[in-house]
């Protein structure tokens, strides 16, 4: 009970400074700048890959082929952008997700730039809208149209949702079937352009800068993530790893970035002889480690943005999953992506193809189901079947 009326004081300061914060930031002169269109993609770098395929098709919306366009974006995925798709958009303004959300200069400081550049239309493209970062980047630009998809409730609250969706011209309703996100963000454009679109999930290889790795025939295992609830045993992934090196004459080769990466990839490589890995940790930048997965001979990891990467270049690829937000981001359908095996806790793992639809009516939100509930000779099937061992 306590809880509950610290959460809604909580939100109610909140609402009050963002929106007290938001008054200052749009007033005063702004560019008269029309027939142009800022798109706002907030989310994390997975999320990105299973977006951009679609960002060439916004320049068809009826009305809007003469527009400008512009990309908001997270720089978390801004090297990605800018190396596959700066030919499909006029500009960029980049941003940083966590400080957006954590400082009030840095917040005030990236609505006033937006707001100052005279937007006509704003795009908002994510379903998980946060009523404290995507609302506010929307609102902030004072465009006569606004346009936003139906959000879930991952960020927000059902009295926010009746409170922020009000001031939008638009807000675009999907079938209510949990979609896999790249298929959402397809039917988004669909109803945008009024067309319907064979769109397929790619990194285009050639784009990519070569990788400082010289190793030829290997396997990359990223045994982290940046959600401590998303990362499987250690051990097992050293169990893997000495499986793949025994069984599958493959050089292990480790990824990652940041502290917990390299702790846990340290315990890896402690374990293992020296002369069948390599530890490029901290080392690659997000284009180099996107070219390394293009090589790869197989990726094993946990729910994260290498998992995408791998899957939108055809690389044999393991996801590790708790189930959380089960179908949005997996399983992989494997009639559509073969090359992808979605492993989940053992509980639910023999259904998540057969019985889609249940569970993801069942999980829309956090899964109860603990990462190191999946089987490890689950695990050992699906390498065997995406890298068969030398005859």
């Amino acid at each position: 009970m306590i809880k509950q009326v610290t959460d809604k004081i909580r939100g109610a300061y909140k609402l009050v400074f963002n929106n007290t914060l938001l008054f200052f930031a749009t007033t005063g002169k702004r560019k008269h700048n029309p027939s142009s269109v800022l798109i706002i993609k907030s989310e994390q770098i997975g999320d990105y890959i299973l977006f951009r395929n679609c960002l060439p098709w916004y320049r068809t919306i009826p009305g809007f082929e003469d527009h400008s366009f512009t990309l908001c974006g997270n720089s978390a995925f801004k090297s990605l952008a800018l190396q596959f798709d700066a030919q499909h958009v006029d500009g960029f303004v980049w941003f940083d997700r966590t400080k957006f959300l954590t400082s009030m200069r840095y917040k005030f400081r990236i609505m006033r730039t937006i707001y100052k550049e005279g937007f006509e239309v704003v795009i908002n493209t994510n379903y998980s809208r946060h009523p404290q970062l995507d609302d506010l980047l929307s609102f902030a630009t004072g465009a006569a149209q606004k346009i936003a998809m139906e959000a879930n409730l991952t960020h927000r609250k059902k009295w926010q949702t009746w409170l922020y969706d009000k001031h939008y011209t638009r807000i675009i309703g999907l079938p209510v079937q949990n979609f896999f996100e790249f298929d959402r963000n397809i039917r988004f454009i669909e109803t945008l352009s009024q067309q319907s679109l064979s769109i397929a999930l790619t990194l285009e290889k050639d784009k990519l800068p070569p990788t400082p790795v010289a190793a030829k025939g290997f396997i990359i295992i990223f045994p982290s993530s940046s959600e401590p609830v998303k990362i499987w045993n250690i051990e097992n992934f050293i169990g893997i790893g000495k499986y793949c090196a025994e069984t599958k004459n493959k050089k292990i080769i480790l990824v990652g970035h940041g502290k917990t990466d390299e702790m846990l990839n340290n315990k890896f490589k402690a374990a293992l002889p020296l002369n069948i890995q390599e530890d490029y940790t901290n080392r690659l930048s997000l284009t180099e480690l996107c070219k390394l997965v293009s090589q790869a001979d197989l990726v094993i990891t946990n729910d994260t943005a290498i998992l995408h990467m791998g899957a939108a270049q055809q690389v044999p690829t393991i996801g590790l999953y708790t189930g959380t937000h089960f179908a949005r981001f997996g399983p992989y359908d494997r009639k559509r992506f073969p090359h992808v095996i979605c492993i989940y806790p053992k509980q639910i793992n023999h259904f998540v193809y057969t019985q889609t639809a249940e569970l993801a009516k069942q999980i829309e939100q956090a899964s109860p189901y603990p990462i190191n509930d999946i089987n490890y000779n689950d695990v050992i099937a699906a390498i065997d079947e995406l890298a068969p061992s030398p005859q």
